[in-house]
Order: C-alpha cells, then structure tokens, then sequence
C-alpha cells in the first residue's frame, strides 16, 4: 500500500483524502517517496459576462488528458464550484464538457463533495455565537454575514430578532465568506483555529472584538473536519482529478487550496491548477497571494484560454474579430451546400 493510500477513505462515488496528515507525512519523513510536480496555470481573458463560463475547466481537463495519453504523469486541481450558480444552470457547469469531462459531475457541480455545506455550517455558526454575544453583553453589533448556497437576494440584507434593538444582518454566498478563504490558505487544523480565533465578530463600545475572545474553536474546527479534505476523482478518460476550494475569483479568492496543490505535486510530474475568473483575478490571486505571500510554487507555465464571442461582444474589441454571428452563419451555409 502506497503512503497516500493511508490517507485517503471513500466519499461516496469519490474519495476524500486528509492533505494534511499526508503533507505532515512528508514532512516528517523526508526519504518518503515523492515526486516534485511542476504547476501549469490556466487562466482566461476576462469574461465580459461572468456568469457564462469561459471554458478554463474543459480546457484544464482535456490538457491533462492528451499530457497522459503522451506518457506524462498529469493531474489537475480544480475549485469547487458553487451550487447555486453551477446547478441552478445560470454558467457553465465547473466539470468541463463533451469529451472533456469528469466522470460524476453533478458531485462537483452540486456540491455534493461537503466543503461547502461544511464551510456554511461553520460560518453560520459563528454568527450564532455572535448573537449569542449580544444578549451576554459581550457585543453591541454583529458583522460577520450568514452564508447560504442559495444566491436569494432577498437574503441581502434582514433584520433579526427586533427584541435585541434591530441587529442588522447580511447573507452571502458561500465562497465569498471570510472561512472559505482561511480554509483555502491554511494548512494545518491549527492554522485554521487560529485564523479564526482572530476572526471579527463584532464591536463592543466601538472595539473590535475577535471569536477567540469568546468560543471555543473546537466546536469549529471539527464542523470542519471533511471539508479541509481534498476530493479525489478523474475525467472520463481516466486522468485524476483533484477538487477542493474557492470559486469566484472577482468576489473572492478564486484558487484551490494550497494543500492540495502541493499534495498533487507531491503525487505527479505535472500538476495543472485551475484559477478562477480572468487573469487579472484567479491569475493574479495565486500568483501574489498564494505564490508571493504564502509560498506555493510558481507556475512553470500558463495557459490563457479566450473565446471568440468575448471579443464580439465588445464594441471596442470586435476588430480583433472581424467575422459578424450574421457572416459565420452564411459562411456555415455555403460549407453545407
């Protein structure tokens, strides 16, 4: 049995396996064996409507497909996307498409895998902690939101519980909370306990009073325990695939976690990282944030992935595209005659 075996369980139709404890393997035994992946970043222009897709997860998915058909061991690490944009079908699906597919896609697409069920049960709870707080004494106001999957935009902004002076209150989605990014940057239980503990709650008499101030993390921490756990599964073609962390790169962080980058590295000769949004956000995100601030490897190379309509789309931009929809429909008709 190989070393990551130890560290992986099954997770319905796919695996879960703990990067943490294989990281700390690793670390602990540096004559275990290992490879040294290089990263291969995919990126893309920046959509001119966010909610359509660009194609950078089909593209992700059939490179690494061709880059083992070639003998080369590849994987990718991809986001978990959120349900409530990916299910409700308002962009597309975050599994790629046609031949370029992974072999469950609705475990991906609905989040079906647990971080973010996990990840809204734990932010949720703070917040009931917090209001909690209020009727203790302990705070004056709430500002950290509830999160739901559900993107109901008359979650915006309620009122609750006007018996404790109208505490104003914000609802947000998912991966656009402040745990989802602690989740996707630690890496390590303590790291993300004590990233919460210097969570702000709230303010008391105009001070900023933080969670560890006032919970016991643990009751956290193990709401946690699955959705810190990368999912394991592959394309239709057989190559692996590995999921977990923050989608929306223009709200939010927008890169897997770094735990299960560097455990994909560890696992394979070229490991390629999918980066949300456009360049100037995914892109730019693990580059200053993940490579620069919190030390994950550098690309050793990019792929930009762009469409053809995100330049027909813009006035300013349609002479990059000179073919109107109207002329590839008549050049479609005189090909078919």
């Amino acid at each position: 049995m190989s070393a990551i075996e130890n560290f992986t369980k099954p997770y319905g139709l796919v695996d879960k396996i703990d990067a943490f404890g294989y990281l700390d393997y690793l670390k602990n035994n540096p004559d275990a064996p290992r490879k040294h992946g290089k990263v291969v970043l995919v990126t893309a222009d920046t959509p001119l409507k966010a909610s359509r897709g660009e194609g950078k997860t089909t593209t992700t998915i059939a490179l690494i497909d061709a880059l083992n058909a070639r003998g080369i061991d590849a994987a990718a690490v991809l986001r978990q996307p959120s349900m409530g944009i990916t299910a409700a079908g308002s962009k597309g699906g975050a599994s790629g498409g046609g031949k370029a597919s992974l072999t469950h896609p609705e475990l991906i697409d609905w989040g079906l895998c647990g971080e973010m069920g996990s990840i809204e049960a734990a932010q949720n709870l703070l917040v009931s902690f917090a209001e909690k707080a209020i009727d203790d004494g302990l705070l004056d106001t709430v500002l950290v939101p509830r999160v739901s999957e559900v993107p109901s935009r008359s979650l915006r902004a309620v009122t609750v519980d006007r018996g404790k002076g109208n505490v104003p209150e914000r609802v947000v989605l998912t991966p656009t909370c402040e745990l989802m990014q602690i989740v996707v940057l630690s890496r390590s239980m303590d790291e993300i306990a004590d990233r919460v503990a210097k969570m702000i709650a709230g303010t008391k008499d105009g001070k900023p009073v933080t969670f560890g101030e006032f919970i016991d993390l643990w009751r956290i921490t193990n709401i946690l325990a699955d959705a810190v756990k990368p999912a394991k599964t592959e394309t239709v073609n057989g190559s692996p695939v590995y999921v977990h962390g923050g989608p929306f790169a223009n709200v939010s962080i927008g890169i897997p976690t770094l735990v299960s980058v560097e455990m994909a590295c560890a696992l394979h000769d070229v490991v390629i990282v999918e980066a949300g949004y456009g360049a100037d956000a995914g892109a730019q995100k693990w580059l200053d944030i993940a490579c620069r601030e919190y030390g994950a490897q550098w690309p050793s190379a990019a792929v930009v992935v762009t469409r053809a309509t995100t330049w027909r789309d813009d006035p300013a931009l349609q002479w990059r595209y000179p073919f109107t929809w109207n002329a590839w429909k008549g050049l479609a008709f005189q090909r078919s005659r």
